[in-house]
């Protein structure tokens, strides 16, 4: 439906060729649940999952995005998800095609580091995967970044997976990655210098609209 719906809007008919529909395994046993979120609805189906996979977390919830600059519903799950013991991990952009969206990502750590999110920077390249996984059975992927936009203003297409070998093999990705960046240590980030808080502090405000 997703599909035929944009096809549509971007060339103004049906398509109709077999090979936009291929017919499904019947050996895939994947229970995938497809999100579309834009501002023509009236919820935020992603946004929505994504509290609510940090709200029902029992061990952990490990997050990737390449933009973050997070609305409120969003930063208090990550808060309150770390504080009642859940593992909560964020992989971010140490480098960005927008460098001003690093700072403005940075300005949120404070907020988190001191409730036990665990934050790591990734600057072998340019991150732009968004998912989520929790616990060793549910996933996320899509396009959806952790920032105000693509919760509230973009168009964007998210699928929930639930599949423990999809999971396991994405822990294995995401533990790479983690081991692969810089963890951002609570102390020494308290001791950053003026000027760069007041990069931070410059940009902050710039978050709902970037």
């Amino acid at each position: 439906d997703t599909f035929d719906h944009d096809w549509f809007c971007a060339r103004k008919g049906k398509p109709l060729a077999s090979v936009y529909y291929p017919l499904p395994n019947e050996k895939q046993t994947l229970l995938v649940q497809p999100m579309t979120d834009g501002p023509d609805g009236p919820d935020d189906p992603i946004e929505s999952s994504l509290v609510s996979m940090l709200n029902n977390a029992h061990r952990r919830v490990w997050l990737t995005a390449g933009y973050f600059g997070p609305n409120e519903p969003l930063l208090t799950a990550l808060q309150l998800s770390a504080r009642r013991g859940v593992d909560v991990r964020m992989l971010v952009a140490g480098k960005s095609d927008h460098p001003i969206l690093v700072n403005i990502g940075r300005s949120y750590y404070t907020a988190l580091l001191r409730h036990g999110v665990k934050i790591f920077e990734y600057e072998t390249g340019i991150n732009h995967a968004k998912v989520a996984l929790v616990d060793d059975e549910w996933l996320m992927v899509g396009s959806a970044n952790l920032d105000v936009r693509s919760m509230r203003l973009n168009f964007e297409l998210n699928a929930l997976v639930r599949d423990p070998a999809t999971a396991a093999k994405l822990e294995r990705v995401l533990s790479a990655d983690f081991a692969a960046s810089r963890q951002i240590d609570e102390a020494k980030f308290a001791q950053r210098s003026r000027v760069q808080r007041w990069k931070e502090s410059l940009v902050r405000p710039l978050a709902p609209l970037i």
